[in-house]
């Protein structure tokens, strides 16, 4: 039996069409912008077409001195309003916690507070104009799922009531070309100009004709090997650890000077290098014999380092491994944990997390009865960071839990999570089919058993890595009244020798993170 399409559903599917064609125009014109300012002054009103809104306004993050700023038409000239990220303005609350914002009335303080007791609406820029902000819809613009780059702000929604959540998704999806594009031209703006460049400004070389001339990509960073033949360009990495080295074979014709792509061979070769290797695996790919020069330095150095590596430190029960709980911590996280809470209680550490990265081996004992040396905990940790303690919200240390979640491809909209490693006392629960950002199961962060409150502070414990916003975590930039010492490893060191000096440590199997 054939379907009948209603006229009403005729008319509502056209209408989707003409609007999608619209975003795609638009966002067309922000990917060819050429500077910030096009997007910032000449685009605004074109953006503000796709709402029912009477005003829309455009941050850009200025990150040195802290501020969002946006460039206004205020009678014959542009103006810079600039909001620090703070929750004085709605724009900067958003740019500080990358939180949307949907209210009903700005100069509502309940409506404020309901948000966070802190909010306030700046109110500077109606006084100025006259203009009287009602209604208002912010979102972030972030670029890679981790770099601020600025607020999308729509002002008084036409006819009676609040913005919808077609709305949200609207502005969320336009906050993704702007991200995309601001980040782009940040970039241009500070890319080193290099012979290249000249070539290419100076019309001696056409930008297609320079990305032809790359035959070869050699990449690396991200400890995964690879082979790939993509447009007849080779492009290779080989493994982290010294596993894998990449060999690339070329051919250049002796007439032309120029590379024979289509004769290039690349190859990863496994380095057998025999450490912790299986008798199947040595038998595949036999230890090579070490360069006598080579081998006659590493000795010297070996020998000098004897004294520390060899020290006993400790005893353990079991391995203290990475192997994960279905909440995502593991024995050796929580004993990592615990020892870096442990050091920093003189700063007044209440909690202590560290990151799954870096936590790069399982904790073996290599003497007998359980003997652990510094070498085998500077296996586990091998970095030689230093411990960082600051103060956090009860809100901010829910956002840090948050933000183990990151988009992985905004394509599918999965996502990669980094699971931090929590101390001892502090426990919580998550959702395995949460939304994104909504993850963190409310009131379910304890810290000795009691509820976490979102307005108090506490005293928490990372390594400087992250402190700084490594891997996503850029929330713990905001924390204050920084205190640091002593390095992860030490601390390691000092716990262990401490709990095993009565009687050899066992792993704590119990799980502080609860998978719901």
């Amino acid at each position: 039996m054939e379907a009948k399409i209603l006229p009403d559903s005729v008319s509502e599917l056209q209408q989707k069409i003409a609007r999608a064609e619209e975003v795609k125009r638009i966002s067309n014109q922000i990917h060819a912008a050429k500077d910030l300012d096009q997007i910032l002054l000449d685009m605004n009103r074109d953006i503000l077409g796709l709402f029912d809104a009477e005003e829309l306004t455009l941050y850009a993050v200025d990150p040195d001195k802290k501020e969002v700023y946006a460039k206004l038409p205020y009678l014959e000239a542009i103006e810079e309003m600039r909001l620090p990220i703070d929750e004085q303005s709605i724009a900067g609350f958003t740019a500080k916690y990358l939180r949307p914002v949907n209210i009903q009335d700005a100069y509502t303080k309940a409506d404020l507070t309901r948000i966070h007791p802190a909010l306030c609406h700046d109110s500077s820029w109606d006084k100025k104009t006259g203009f009287r902000t009602k209604q208002v819809l912010t979102y972030p613009i972030v670029a890679e799922n981790k770099y601020l780059m600025g607020v999308v702000q729509l002002l008084n929604k036409k006819g009676e009531g609040r913005f919808t959540k077609k709305d949200e998704e609207s502005v969320a999806e336009i906050a993704k070309s702007l991200g995309i594009a601001f980040f782009n031209l940040r970039k241009l703006a500070k890319k080193t100009v290099t012979k290249f460049d000249y070539l290419v400004a100076s019309n001696k070389i056409t930008q297609s004709e320079l990305d032809a001339a790359i035959h070869i990509v050699l990449s690396a960073h991200t400890h995964r090997g690879y082979n790939c033949l993509i447009d007849g360009r080779v492009i290779i990495q080989a493994a982290s650890y010294g596993r894998l080295i990449s060999v690339v074979d070329i051919e250049i014709d002796r007439v032309t000077g120029r590379i024979v792509r289509e004769r290039t061979r690349a190859r990863n070769v496994t380095v057998p290098n025999g450490v912790r290797a299986g008798p199947a695996l040595r038998a595949a790919y036999p230890p090579l014999a070490p360069d006598p020069k080579v081998a006659s330095i590493v000795e010297h150095y070996r020998k000098l380092a004897a004294p520390l590596a060899q020290r006993p430190i400790g005893y353990i029960v079991a391995d203290f491994d990475r192997r994960t709980s279905a909440g995502g911590d593991s024995t050796l996280g929580r004993l990592v944990a615990d020892a870096q809470l442990a050091a920093s209680r003189t700063h007044g550490a209440q909690i202590a997390f560290t990151n799954p990265g870096g936590l790069r081996a399982d904790l073996r004992a290599s003497g007998a009865n359980g003997l652990v040396t510094y070498a085998d905990a500077f296996l586990s940790q091998p970095f030689g960071n230093t411990l960082v303690t600051l103060t956090l919200t009860g809100l901010q240390l829910r956002q840090l839990l948050e933000q183990q979640w990151s988009i992985k491809s905004s394509a599918t909209g999965s996502e990669r999570a980094r699971m931090l490693q929590p101390s001892r006392g502090f426990a919580y629960a998550w959702r395995s089919n949460g939304v994104h950002g909504e993850r963190v199961v409310a009131d379910s962060m304890r810290l000795d058993g009691r509820p976490i409150e979102l307005e108090e502070t506490y005293r928490v414990t990372v390594n400087n890595f992250l402190a700084e916003g490594g891997d996503g975590f850029r929330v713990l930039r905001e924390g204050t009244d920084r205190a640091a010492g002593p390095a992860d490893i030490e601390a390691v060191v000092a716990y262990l020798s401490q709990a095993s000096s009565t009687q050899p440590l066992a792993p704590d199997r119990t799980p502080r993170i609860t998978r719901r």
